[in-house]
């Protein structure tokens, strides 16, 4: 909660209240007295973001989303006839292909901005317990990123920069015909040694998150020539504390995505590719 009881999410992601917004709060000086608010803060240079529209039956609702300017650039709500479904917010130099399954796309002209939904709840308990399912599927989340290693690809042990928070991995194999090659994690014992405590079997339908701490040692074995790539998806939440690390993190992600095309350099050269 911020500034009193106003809903507070990660950037990419939203956050509903669940009932009215208590008087309590100093962040807006008159808020709407007959609607629930949620709250979420746009990254687009991060990542595009899914904005889940549920079915709000008869029942008036509207996501006010703004950029960086306040300046509105997508139109969801009852008054635009929206329909159920899925919607991207992409950023303005966002040029990547769109998931199948959105209905529409809205541009922003910054990449900084703020998603504020605002539902409808009448003065009742029947209508309080009413809303709570539909308040559950409003949902605002980022286009997760594959990440592709091949054959020789390697990770000795470390704990991960302090300048991430959370670290978050799916394993996406088509089979469970190499489970060998999953993350490995480690015990560090007083002569500073580093042995094995469990490694993750790189399985469908599997993965690990971890809060980054000093603790949090891990590592993989080479990718041996037995899998042609090793898929998975990498969510890495960063702590963006003071202008450096903002920068710096942003940095990171630019050199990440360079690095990983680099090492797929040869195969998008390959012949028949």
């Amino acid at each position: 909660m911020l500034s009193g009881p106003l809903p507070v999410a990660p950037p990419n992601r939203l956050t509903m209240l669940t009932d009215y917004i208590e008087p309590e709060e100093r962040a807006v000086a008159c808020p709407n007295q007959d609607v629930v608010y949620g709250n979420g803060v746009l990254a687009l240079d991060q990542s595009p973001v899914v904005i889940q529209v549920p079915d709000f039956g008869d029942r008036f609702w509207v996501y006010q989303i703004v950029d960086g300017r306040t300046d509105s650039f997508a139109s969801l709500g009852k008054m635009y006839g929206t329909r159920p479904g899925f919607y991207l917010l992409v950023g303005p130099d966002w040029q990547g292909e769109v998931p199948k399954g959105i209905a529409k796309v809205f541009r922003a002209q910054t990449n900084s901005g703020v998603v504020i939904p605002r539902v409808f709840q009448g003065d009742t308990p029947e209508d309080k317990m009413a809303v709570q399912p539909i308040l559950r599927g409003i949902g605002m989340y980022p286009i997760p990123v594959l990440t592709r290693d091949i054959p020789g690809y390697r990770i000795t042990p470390h704990t991960d920069t302090k300048w991430k928070g959370i670290t978050v991995q799916l394993y996406l194999p088509r089979d469970a015909s190499a489970t060998h090659i999953g993350t490995i994690f480690h015990d560090r014992l007083s002569d500073g040694s580093l042995p094995k405590a469990k490694q993750m079997k790189f399985a469908p339908n599997t993965g690990y998150a971890f809060a980054v701490g000093d603790n949090t040692w891990h590592s993989a074995d080479p990718v041996g020539g037995e899998v042609d790539t090793r898929d998975s998806i990498l969510l890495t939440y960063f702590v963006d504390a003071g202008m450096l690390r903002f920068f710096r993190n942003r940095g990171k992600r630019v050199g990440n995505f360079v690095l990983n095309e680099a090492r797929n350099l040869p195969r998008y050269l390959a012949p028949g590719n």
